[in-house]
């Protein structure tokens, strides 16, 4: 099959190189430039001959040197995930090869749409809500930061459907589940939160155990990568202590503002109750004798008791058979 790179879509010169299997089947080929290059993908074309040739694992190295004593970095592999600074390579996993012969494959690494919706969109709208969220707490505005706590899942929620919808119309059908799987945890939070607040912790509960398994499952199944497992599971426990925490103190003060607005008319009768006693002379002065009163009944219950049946008391007397 051929092998060459790509600079924003387009082929680079040279433009490839036909790759030969050697003696362990693999299909080894360096590609040399007379000057430095930039490159942000490659391309494989599929041979028309048997399925047996087809490309299914591969590395792709960079070095700015040549002979025996070069450095080698790996710039691409069969397997990735992510995009950018966040692009992570892996070799051991296989490649979706197509079934038709004779195609081009494109392995273009710049920032796509799906990739865009998925993270920096989701991303900066969960950090915009997020923020909205802990303002409106800190000024006691408990019901947006409510508001704000639903919109920082639920708008999520729909830029990472639209991104595996993308995902999996082009084919890529790992990280298309990976998008879906996270849509459907925020989304459930949103609908929980809006539906139902009184079980909003047993939600907040589900939800931490459903991203933990979806973690799970991206470095086990989707992405194998069981080393990143533990990490991926510890960030996750943070992420969501965070947001109970948060939850907790937003839903103390949405307690007390319902209590405060239950309570707040009776209180202003009984000022107002009060405030007349206290203007009319007449009333005062039944105050004073029942304070008057009081205290007396006080000094009476503190005082030191007496026997008053004392008179009634008759000594007994014991007999021997």
């Amino acid at each position: 099959f051929t092998f060459g790179l790509l600079k924003d879509g387009c082929h680079l010169l040279p433009p490839s190189a036909t790759l030969q299997a050697s003696g362990n089947g693999s299909y080894p080929a360096v590609l040399s430039f007379d000057a430095p290059v930039d490159a942000n993908g490659y391309y494989l074309k599929i041979p028309s001959g048997p399925v047996d040739a087809d490309p299914v694992r591969w590395e792709v190295e960079g070095s700015d040197e040549l002979g025996p004593q070069a450095s080698w970095r790996l710039v691409g592999a069969s397997g990735w995930y992510g995009q950018g600074n966040d692009l992570e390579l892996l070799p051991s996993l296989a490649f979706d090869v197509p079934v038709a012969r004779g195609v081009e494959v494109a392995v273009d690494h710049r920032p796509s749409l799906p990739w865009i919706f998925g993270y920096p969109i989701s991303q900066g709208l969960v950090a915009s809500f997020w923020w909205l969220f802990v303002i409106f707490g800190a000024l006691k505005r408990p019901a947006m930061a409510k508001y704000c706590f639903v919109g920082s899942v639920i708008f999520p929620c729909v830029t990472e459907a639209v991104s595996a919808i993308i995902y999996l119309d082009r084919g890529n059908w790992r990280d298309g589940s990976y998008m879906w799987m996270y849509s459907w945890v925020d989304g459930a939070l949103g609908v929980s939160m809006l539906a139902s607040e009184q079980h909003f912790f047993f939600h907040l509960l589900i939800f931490g155990l459903t991203a933990l398994t979806a973690q799970a499952l991206k470095n086990q199944l989707l992405y194998p990568n069981p080393s990143k497992t533990s990490a991926a599971i510890a960030m996750s426990m943070g992420f969501i202590c965070t947001v109970f925490t948060s939850s907790v103190i937003v839903f103390r003060q949405v307690s007390l503002m319902r209590a405060r607005r239950i309570v707040v008319s009776d209180r202003k009768k009984y000022d107002q109750t009060w405030a007349s006693v206290v203007a009319s002379p007449r009333e005062r002065a039944e105050l004073d004798l029942l304070a008057q009163e009081i205290q007396r009944c006080t000094a009476n219950i503190f005082a030191a008791p007496r026997q008053l049946n004392r008179r009634h008391v008759r000594r007994r007397r014991s007999f021997s058979a």
